[in-house]
């Protein structure tokens, strides 16, 4: 169907339905409607990031990206003020859904991904959607003289490949495509079964909802700051590594750490809480660069189901306190430490273009041999379509 007409919808159907949750008449039918809002939801976060992604140069990619991870941690920071001013639920549940209704009617206007046009074979589209964005750039010559020739000597190779049926077998049956959804699930599913575990133990930020709310946007935008550097200057697997192992020490040390010592437990929390900003935005990244245009949406919906499960389980780890007081944090230490290996077996895409097909794919996984790196990374320049 295309990036475009799903946000639109899901953007109509989150604001309709968060709507009908604050008249819901029984509880059962407000669990129902909060379940087929928050599908919606991940629908909208999931495509938001790839419009992003596929709808800017490489030059911009980075910048977009950070932007829409920062207007996550201060709308996080601004919700406490909004609750705080809208105590009756049946409000607040209002004053969420209007922003989304309203985001429908102007998501209308957006472009669809030139980039995922042209990985389907529809050129025409494609070349008007093009002329558009040069007209409201400014840019009427270049406009005038764009044609589907030029898109097409361009773009061969996803011309070559746009007739391909790609459905849920190719990532089984694709070597390159299933390690990449498998190594990257394990490092998105360790991160939010952590950051979860995290949440649900913040007695250290004090017991008032609306500042705990506060704090934890707040202290998520130098995070995010930091993580922008670290993702212009650094190579995303020892970046993601690194930032795991940090997130599993910071939740093991406060075992060994007396409650009495509350500045030190808090500035550890704090520590794990923006190892996992930092995380985020480099799965973020990281996992859009390894996936091919064709497949990105669905690999990203599929990372998106992982964490969700992860979520989920990291609720039900807290019963295992009734065996051993500490079980949960040793479990919730240890995934991300472990996880940090995976990040190895994933190819490198510091500095190196968008990938466009799945063949592209798996020529990134030839880049992991050091001693032919440097040879592979020029023919890869060279040969891959951007």
């Amino acid at each position: 169907f295309g990036r475009k007409p799903l946000l639109v919808s899901c953007c109509l159907a989150y604001g309709i339905l968060s709507t009908c949750c604050a008249f819901a008449p029984v509880f059962t039918i407000y669990c129902i409607l909060r379940f087929m809002s928050s599908v919606c939801l991940s629908a909208v976060l999931n495509n938001t990031c790839v419009f992003l992604f596929e709808g800017n140069s490489s030059k911009w990619q980075l910048v977009a990206t950070m932007l829409f991870s920062l207007s996550g941690s201060i709308g996080q920071a601004s919700f406490a003020g909004v609750a705080y001013l809208f105590r009756d639920w049946h409000m607040l549940q209002l004053v969420i859904a209007l922003p989304y209704l309203i985001l429908s009617l102007f998501s209308c206007g957006i472009s669809e991904s030139v980039r995922w046009l042209m990985a389907t074979g529809k050129t025409e589209q494609a070349l008007k959607e093009l002329q558009r964005i040069a007209r409201i750039n400014g840019k009427k010559e270049v406009a005038e003289s764009l044609t589907s020739e030029i898109l097409i000597s361009k773009m061969k190779e996803e011309l070559n490949t746009k007739r391909e049926s790609f459905r849920m077998k190719e990532i089984m049956c694709k070597p390159a495509v299933f390690k990449t959804v498998l190594f990257t699930s394990v490092l998105a599913f360790s991160t939010t079964f952590s950051f979860y575990g995290l949440l649900l133990d913040i007695e250290n930020l004090g017991k008032n909802i609306f500042l705990t709310q506060f704090l934890l946007g707040i202290t998520d935008l130098p995070s995010k700051f930091l993580s922008y550097f670290i993702l212009k200057y650094v190579n995303r697997r020892p970046s993601s590594g690194f930032s795991l192992i940090i997130l599993g020490i910071s939740i093991l040390i406060p075992i060994f750490v007396p409650k009495e010592m509350y500045v030190l437990r808090l500035t550890l929390y704090l520590l794990g809480r923006s190892s996992v900003s930092v995380l985020s935005s480099i799965l973020l990244i990281f996992s859009n660069e390894l996936s091919a245009t064709v497949l990105r949406s669905t690999i990203q919906g599929i990372l998106f189901f992982i964490a969700r499960t992860a979520a989920t389980l990291s609720a039900l780890v807290l019963s295992t306190r009734l065996y051993f007081v500490h079980l949960p944090a040793i479990l919730f230490g240890t995934f991300p430490i472990v996880a940090s290996a995976f990040a190895y077996f994933l190819p490198e895409s510091f500095n190196l273009p968008l990938i466009e097909t799945i063949k592209d794919m798996e020529k990134r996984y030839e880049l992991r041999n050091k001693s032919t790196r440097k040879k592979q990374r020029k023919v890869l320049l060279a040969t891959t379509e951007c």
